[in-house]
């Protein structure tokens, strides 16, 4: 193995992950693939996140650390390719992590089929760490393009590898995004003239945060309009589309697309418990255009459980505190989209999305041992804070 040149540079953006870096890195130190390194680009971190990710480095010469003013995780990311060795790319964030055979099973995709990316799916886990039954990714066998066009189906980053090389022909990410990022490089990898490819299994891990978007609905619906437009539209960024997504994705479907997500993003908003945020977050809507009560309903239901970390089985203790912001925002709703009878359709296919729709999605604090799939190691908040502390001596003994 040429240390050198490894085949593949897994890129970590760190904020504030001084107490929740443990367990990503833990995971690409655990995988059975060993041509690796990690490039760690600490984005000027306010607490001793830096502390952390040197002690790493001096663990396994494979990590490489920098550190950088606080610009935000696009231009981390953009950072840590400047400075990629490898010939494959993999994006995992602070508060992930990857599933032992995760780099194996991507590469081997890639390797044995000529691929110029493979993603795979995800495992939604709680904020404290604990695995869930919930999974995430894109399953279909329909055109990926087509399905980024409607919403970013890969979901996380480090659901996806790819090779370097593409990158010189669609872009590296754009630092004007704060949110949308991934979605955005998304659309214009699938727009590429390359083989793309899915393996039906888990390589990574995506801890849900409370408030992770809630705090910012507006910013999020924002660029994921401004993501929408891209791809239902010509992109200069892209040298060399497929020929049947060189004029993007159907315009026709763009207004009814950036509703749907705008829908999702007043859930978030009203998850607080004020309709205000999301009466916001509607009027940055270009164009309302008529919606379908249950997809608006199943939108907006999986938004507040998704912002209060909570499924079905947890609704009822947080219900109560926006059951009247949820109401006016159904009605406000039908009077911007001109759907007759709209809020009083959503209210009962929401009543019937815990039972129906969602019913995979974590309860608000789950048993482990029920709700973890078999063979899948439960790792305990006890882990992450001994990882941690042990780290931080080990950083301070070197700077003594």
């Amino acid at each position: 193995m040429d240390m050198q040149q490894p085949l593949i540079s897994v890129i970590t953006p760190v904020y504030r992950s001084e107490e929740i870096l443990a367990r990503a890195v833990g995971s690409l130190l655990a995988q059975d693939f060993r041509d690796w390194e990690a490039v760690i680009v600490d984005d000027g971190s306010p607490d001793s996140s830096w502390r952390v990710v040197q002690a790493y480095s001096w663990i396994d010469p494979r990590i490489r650390t920098i550190r950088q003013v606080h610009a935000g995780a696009c231009i981390a990311r953009n950072t840590g390719i400047a400075e990629a060795r490898g010939d494959y790319l993999l994006f995992l964030d602070a508060d992930d992590w990857m599933e032992s055979d995760a780099l194996s099973a991507l590469h081997g995709a890639c390797e044995k089929n000529g691929w110029i990316a493979a993603h795979g799916l995800l495992r939604y886990v709680t904020p404290e760490g604990h695995p869930t039954s919930w999974e995430g990714g894109y399953r279909d066998d329909a055109d990926l393009f087509d399905a980024i066009s409607r919403s970013n189906v890969i979901s996380v980053p480090s659901a996806a590898l790819l090779r370097r090389s593409v990158l010189n022909e669609i872009g590296t990410f754009d630092p004007s995004l704060v949110h949308c990022g991934d979605w955005d490089l998304w659309g214009r990898l699938a727009r590429l003239d390359g083989a793309i490819g899915r393996i039906d299994q888990i390589v990574t891990n995506y801890r849900m945060r409370p408030g992770s978007l809630s705090r910012s609905p507006r910013t999020l619906l924002r660029d994921a309009i401004t993501t929408l437009r891209r791809i239902h539209a010509p992109d200069s960024r892209v040298l060399r589309p497929r020929a049947r997504h060189a004029q993007g994705a159907d315009i026709a479907e763009l207004a009814s697309r950036i509703c749907y997500f705008a829908v999702y993003a007043a859930g978030l908003a009203v998850s607080g418990g004020r309709y205000e945020p999301a009466e916001a977050v509607l009027d940055l809507v270009p164009r309302w255009t008529e919606l379908n009560p249950q997809r608006a309903a199943e939108f907006v239901f999986y938004a507040v459980c998704f912002a209060h970390c909570c499924g079905p089985a947890g609704v009822s203790q947080f219900w109560p505190d926006i059951v009247e912001p949820l109401h006016h925002l159904l009605a406000e709703m039908e009077r911007r989209s001109r759907t007759p009878g709209l809020a009083g359709q959503m209210i009962e296919a929401i009543d019937n999305c815990g039972e129906e729709q969602l019913s995979s999605l974590p309860g608000r604090t789950p048993d482990p041992s029920t709700i973890a799939p078999p063979g899948v190691e439960i790792f305990s908040a006890a882990y992450e804070n001994f990882a941690h502390n042990a780290l931080r001596s080990l950083a301070q003994q070197q700077d003594s």
